[in-house]
């Protein structure tokens, strides 16, 4: 009887099999990560600009004060924008008698949750910074924007940006105007930063 070879793959066939494995790898990894970290900061841009578009929103439709604030627990307010974001009535409004304290946003018996948004990524963060009279050198880190029933907030103007642990120009931010409205920050012209409600570069979270 004649023997059949055996089949299989030489040694030489399987240094050069790992070798165009770990090639791929080295190329497809890193591509991935990116495409992780461009859906995640997308994701979590996404929740706070509809936040506050619905607060704006909902303020007209309610003819009443509607505010933005970080979470500080389930359903109050904090200091931390990295921590999520709360969108609610504020009661002090309810008969449109009084105004909320101008300082400060709390979430009382007479609030109405009307959005949240979760914790960002432990690896990003999240900072807002507005002006009161429209002078950027005026302008400061803030712990909360109300909107009015007739669309205008409490920022002249001001920005919320969602930063990661990349190059800025991979960063997400919002600009409020000094009508209220809300835009994506466009790139600015050297193509290495988002360009703030300001006309600055958008360079840290902190």
């Amino acid at each position: 009887m004649r023997a059949e070879p055996s089949k299989g793959f030489t040694f030489l066939e399987l240094i050069v099999s790992l070798a165009v494995a770990a090639i791929l790898l080295a190329v497809a990894v890193p591509s991935f990560l990116q495409t992780i970290k461009n859906g995640r900061i997308s994701a979590e841009a996404t929740c706070l600009n509809l936040a506050l578009l619905s607060a704006r929103s909902e303020a007209v439709r309610r003819s009443s004060f509607v505010t933005v604030c970080p979470r500080g627990g389930a359903d109050s307010c904090g200091s931390d924008w990295s921590k999520g974001a709360l969108v609610f009535t504020e009661g002090a409004d309810e008969n449109l008698n009084r105004t909320p304290d101008l300082d400060t946003a709390t979430v009382d018996v007479d609030s109405t949750i009307l959005r949240r948004c979760p914790p960002v990524h432990e690896d990003n963060s999240v900072v807002a910074i507005a002006s009161a009279d429209r002078d950027s050198g005026n302008s400061a880190k803030r712990q909360f924007i109300r909107y009015t029933r007739d669309g205008q907030s409490n920022w002249e103007p001001g920005f919320i940006a969602v930063c990661d642990d990349r190059e800025s120009h991979h960063w997400k931010a919002m600009n409020v105007g000094v009508s209220g409205d809300i835009r994506s920050a466009r790139t600015h012209s050297d193509s290495d930063a988002l360009v703030d409600a300001f006309n600055r570069k958008i360079t840290s979270c902190d």
